[in-house]
């Protein structure tokens, strides 16, 4: 009876200490999720300015339940732009983002894409393993021209880093790395004159318009963002009523200034 009773005891011990360890979500390490967590960025690119990104309340999207994150101000980096108002929950090995991106490239054509569940992080992902990707097709209007836009939008996860060390000379330790990409071709029809014949005339050849490297340290969150925005017109910016460049290409470096972490 005894024994019977200690085998029963060593069992419950040992389911109970797999339940916490599963139960320890390891974005609660690389991404801590906890209201009122804050995240000051410094952001460098034409001007230097800074984000204030933080933890808000608990919200409902199609019947899940996430954190929406905030920032004081109209932020100045795409990385508190990609989470600014959208929500961030955990699954499994998985950080998760629902809802808005909007991408301004300077070039009267908006960019708003909707992700639901999106991943940013897997912590079961290899290296060089797409954890997400999401594929659509947008119609919209360019000064009177109907356009189409195709767009891919994918995370990628790259290699932990055991340290790294910024720029700034500031190190971190336990990081992980991640690469966002976004890939947008847009195309427009015209009509052969004197005929009822159409083909697509392209304004934008499909090419990488943002691409984003993310740096996760350990029990803090996202310390440094590259940033790359760039665009290649395939058409005369004039013809179609653009006071624009052909081509541009921007990068922009976000350093972790200050944070506060529960």
């Amino acid at each position: 009876m005894k024994t019977n009773f200690l085998l029963l005891t060593v069992l419950i011990l040992t389911l109970s200490s797999c339940s916490s360890d599963d139960s320890g979500n390891a974005y609660f390490n690389y991404f801590p999720l906890t209201s009122d967590n804050s995240w000051i960025y410094e952001v460098e690119g034409q001007t230097t300015n800074f984000d204030n990104l933080y933890v808000g309340d608990e919200i409902i999207l199609n019947n899940k339940s996430y954190q929406q994150m905030k920032t004081t101000d109209v932020p100045f980096g795409f990385y508190s732009s990609l989470l600014r108002d959208n929500g961030l929950r955990n699954e499994g090995q998985k950080l998760l983002l629902t809802g808005t991106l909007a991408l301004d490239l300077g070039v009267d054509i908006p960019l708003d894409f909707a992700l639901e569940d999106f991943i940013l992080i897997n912590n079961d992902a290899a290296s060089n393993e797409v954890m997400s990707t999401k594929s659509g097709t947008i119609s919209q209007d360019l000064n009177g021209t109907p356009i189409t836009i195709d767009y891919t939008i994918k995370s990628t996860a790259l290699e932990t880093l055991p340290s790294f060390t910024t720029s700034k000379n500031v190190t971190y330790t336990d990081v992980k790395k991640v690469n966002f990409v976004i890939n947008v071709e847009v195309t427009t029809l015209q009509t052969i004159p004197g005929t009822n014949i159409t083909i697509p005339i392209p304004i934008l050849n499909s090419q990488d318009v943002l691409t984003a490297t993310h740096y996760y340290a350990q029990d803090i969150g996202m310390v440094y963002a590259n940033n790359i925005i760039s665009y290649s017109l395939a058409i005369n910016p004039a013809d179609f009523g653009l006071d624009i460049p052909q081509t541009s290409s921007q990068s922009q470096n976000e350093f972790l200034d200050s944070y506060t972490v529960n």
